[in-house]
């Protein structure tokens, strides 16, 4: 069942939007449940839980920022002005609800790609006390430390480390968008948020830094601009879905 969360700082748009969620869940035959947010310290802490599979966000609420960086959730922007969309597209959201007229429809298809792709990429972690399902968009990196490859995502307190060589892992990664960028690290590119030419660093998502050996520099320099580009943004606002590109925005060009 789809649980999604609506947070405007005005109650009475929240509650509109919470039923143009309500009614494109009905058009799409969706079963699940809408909350809006009354208390924001509970919110938090079901956020922080994983209570919900979707948020959909007035970019006007307190730190915004904070809660667009949440993994275990797709986000709809909500009522953000159409110039500042470009502000907001550094957190991936799924999808953008633009008034309180738009159907909410194509944003929760949106949502549904990205939420059945995110379920089903994991990096299957097997030691000898534990199996781990690590999905790959809450990867950083992986580094190779004394024989061990490290598994170090945004959670500090999830470090996973498992016996096997980082050649080994990358091979078996494949095409999932991770890039060497050192002979002791694979960076996930999704999570890079900035290339410093100067020093030859990767600056990610948590506040990590991984260095750039010069025998990577140019691919990682190559593959930066290529999912920072145009291509990634459009991959953004008009997400692929049975071979067509469906606009999650309710038609509105950008």
């Amino acid at each position: 069942m789809l649980t999604v969360a609506v947070y405007h700082t005005d109650e009475r748009r929240q509650q509109t939007a919470a039923n143009q969620i309500l009614s494109a869940m009905k058009k799409l035959h969706v079963a699940g449940k809408v909350c809006t947010v009354q208390n924001v310290d509970v919110f938090r802490q079901d956020v922080e839980q994983g209570r919900f599979d979707i948020l959909c966000l007035s970019t006007g609420v307190p730190q915004a920022e904070n809660w667009l960086q949440q993994d275990r959730t797709e986000i709809i922007l909500l009522d953000t002005p159409v110039q500042r969309l470009g502000d907001y597209l550094r957190y991936k959201p799924a999808a953008w609800l633009p008034d309180s007229r738009a159907d909410a429809a194509p944003a929760l298809q949106a949502c549904f790609s990205y939420l059945q792709r995110r379920r089903e990429a994991c990096l299957c972690v097997q030691t000898k006390t534990r199996c781990v399902r690590i999905p790959y968009r809450q990867i950083l990196y992986l580094e190779s430390q004394r024989r061990q490859v490290v598994v170090h995502t945004r959670r500090p307190e999830d470090l996973v480390a498992f016996t096997a060589t980082l050649d080994a892992v990358e091979q078996a990664l494949g095409p999932k968008g991770f890039l060497r960028c050192h002979q002791s690290y694979l960076v996930n590119l999704e999570q890079v948020e900035e290339l410093d030419k100067t020093q030859r660093l990767l600056k990610l998502r948590g506040g990590q830094v991984v260095d750039i050996s010069k025998r990577y520099y140019k691919p990682i320099n190559e593959a930066f601009f290529r999912e920072g580009g145009d291509e990634d943004v459009q991959k953004c606002l008009f997400p692929v879905q049975n071979g067509t590109k469906d606009s999650a925005f309710s038609g509105v060009s950008l």
